[in-house]
């Protein structure tokens, strides 16, 4: 009786399973952008996840009873080539092979890689924190233009958020025409229109919440009366505009509806009200 429910349920079912048991380590590769637009911001003096191959070069397996002056003296590198770093990685890179665009900074490798010093008894960091000059020429991090363009970027996006922040409202409000209704005529040439309204409390305290309809002139009414905000919280309610027909400018009419604290103006929304075609205005 429900074939075409069935088939969704169980496509929808097969695509998101394979989705998520094949292919989630691959968005990263094939879906996610950050790997492209990081490829765009850094240089050589980036501090990123990276290998020290002057340290780790050359690659070969530890054998028993071998001691690091040995391995010196054949010319090999602390790195065993273990292949831990890539085990651990998500979407399965090797990180010796410098750094990619898959790389998402997980930093699992770098743990991988101590874990492994540790055991052989050899310093941590052949994968840390690090910049290719860095590594190559056993500099610390130096201050350049790029980096100090990025800090005034980012310096000023920080401030245009606290600056949002700052400034919110306190009240988050939202009037919509009742779903499936119509306006209704009502005795004395009057009109009236209900509508959803819905409440957030951005703030942490209490607040007593009036509406006023100031434009045009008419009867705006709340179900229940006073509506009451608790700090963070959400509050829905029904609203009633009445309007003479005279107030009204055709098929649709704006509203200003304010909203108040007590005498703290807190928001303004600004529905439209519905009514009757008027004779001769051809709206």
């Amino acid at each position: 009786n429900h074939l075409k429910g069935l088939t969704f349920m169980v496509l929808f079912t097969l695509l998101f399973y394979g989705i998520f048991a094949r292919f989630r380590e691959q968005a990263c590769t094939f879906i996610c952008p950050y790997g492209r637009f990081q490829s765009t911001l850094i240089d050589e003096n980036t501090i990123v996840v990276g290998y020290d191959f002057k340290r780790g070069e050359k690659r070969e397996r530890l054998h028993r009873d071998e001691s690091v002056e040995a391995r010196a003296a054949k010319g090999q590198g602390d790195c065993v080539d273990c292949r831990q770093c890539v085990a651990v990685c998500p979407t399965g890179i090797d990180i010796r092979d410098g750094l990619q665009m898959e790389c998402v900074h997980c930093t699992a490798c770098m743990d991988a890689c101590d874990a492994v010093m540790d055991k052989i008894q050899r310093p941590r960091g052949l994968i840390r924190y690090a910049s290719l000059e860095g590594i190559e020429k056993r500099q610390p991090l130096r201050v350049t233009p790029r980096i100090i363009g990025y800090s005034i970027v980012l310096m000023v996006l920080g401030l245009g958020m606290l600056t949002l922040l700052l400034t919110r409202s306190d009240v988050d409000v939202t009037m919509l025409r009742a779903r499936g209704t119509l306006y209704q005529e009502l005795p004395d040439n009057r009109v009236s229109n209900l509508y959803l309204l819905k409440l957030t409390n951005k703030s942490n305290r209490e607040m007593g919440i009036d509406l006023r309809l100031e434009e045009p002139a008419g009867e705006l009414t709340v179900a229940g009366g006073r509506l009451h905000l608790a700090a963070g919280k959400q509050v829905q309610s029904s609203v009633v505009v009445e309007l003479d027909r005279s107030a009204l400018e055709g098929r649709k009419t704006p509203l200003t509806v304010v909203l108040y604290a007590g005498d703290v103006k807190v928001g303004t929304v600004r529905p439209e009200f519905l009514g009757p075609r008027q004779s001769g205005s051809g709206k």
